[in-house]
């Protein structure tokens, strides 16, 4: 099975990935905070899911693509588009790999994708292809520099032994590794936000209460700098 047919595989099971995954609603508000409010712009959703973190900027002058290799994915963001924005919003389900536009966009989001894609810098050259000059792109990535990112990570690897559903290893990821990598794609950080977005086991707490409990964490400025989930807000030279 060829690598995108494991993720797509994977993320095919929807409820897997999004029951009580307290981590998209932090990323979404955390999305929220970093860009602020955001008028006339085409915006593209990498790896989009359910749509969570891309439909909140939906307004007249915006348009948003989703793109994402697993259909049943879209088919779930498609119904949280209200009847009247549908023409804002194109679905794509695509390899990012083979997505090609008539038109750059002004903001990329990345957020999820990299831990499951077969390369790290195939992501970037897409996203410095599709972005224009003084675009700017979320990047969203888990980094393997701090503890709680490791033991996460041997968590989940153990997690995937136990089940048949998730056939395929995630990417390690480390920011020295990711600084080096956005140089070369021609991006420059200008934000940094560190943020706890999963713990071990906290999935069985009530949905709310491991919410709450995460975004306390990553609202402390000194906790957050522990936390193994970062993402940055870089901008196209």
């Amino acid at each position: 099975m060829r690598h995108v047919e494991a993720v797509q595989s994977y993320f095919d099971k929807t409820q897997l990935y999004l029951a009580r995954n307290t981590g998209i609603q932090i990323r979404a508000q955390i999305v929220r905070e970093l860009l602020g409010e955001i008028e006339n712009s085409r915006i593209l959703d990498l790896g989009c899911g359910d749509g969570s973190l891309s439909i909140q900027f939906l307004m007249p002058s915006n348009h948003i693509t989703l793109l994402d290799v697993s259909k049943k994915m879209l088919m779930l963001a498609d119904q949280k588009i209200p009847v009247a924005c549908k023409h804002q919003i194109a679905l794509c389900n695509l390899d990012f790999l083979e997505f090609t536009c008539e038109q750059p966009f002004d903001l990329v989001l990345c957020v999820g994708v990299l831990a499951h894609a077969s390369s790290i810098q195939a992501v970037l050259q897409t996203i410095n292809r599709l972005l224009r000059p003084g675009g700017r792109c979320l990047l969203q990535f888990s980094d393997q520099e701090q503890l709680v990112a490791r033991i996460t990570s041997l968590y989940y690897e153990f997690w995937r032994g136990q089940n048949d559903s998730y056939t395929y290893r995630i990417n390690s990821i480390r920011r020295s590794e990711m600084q080096s990598l956005i140089r070369q794609n021609n991006f420059l950080l200008i934000k940094e936000k560190k943020y706890w977005a999963m713990l071990p086991g906290i999935g069985k707490l009530p949905t709310k209460v491991a919410y709450r409990f995460l975004m306390r964490l990553s609202q402390n400025d000194l906790i957050s700098s522990l936390g193994g989930d970062k993402i940055w807000l870089l901008i196209k030279e």
